[in-house]
């Protein structure tokens, strides 16, 4: 998932949830500022992903591939 993917994730789940960002940074632990500039597609360290995740009841799964279709050379 790209990383403006992973915003739009959060916005859509914060949002399911009928939370403000403030509400969701309250939970995570980090700034309302913060949540933000993730939703809106800026990067962010691993382990604020990981507070928000848990924010939600969920984990991260990290999955490594090829960028070259052919594989690695």
């Amino acid at each position: 998932m790209e990383f403006p993917q992973v915003g739009l994730f959060i916005r859509a789940q914060r949002r399911q949830r009928g939370w403000t960002q403030q509400e969701l940074a309250n939970r995570a632990g980090v700034t309302q500022p913060m949540v933000a500039r993730i939703e809106n597609g800026d990067n962010t360290r691993l382990t604020t992903l990981s507070r928000i995740a848990a924010a939600f009841d969920k984990k991260i799964n990290i999955t490594f591939t090829d960028t070259d279709p052919g594989g690695p050379s």
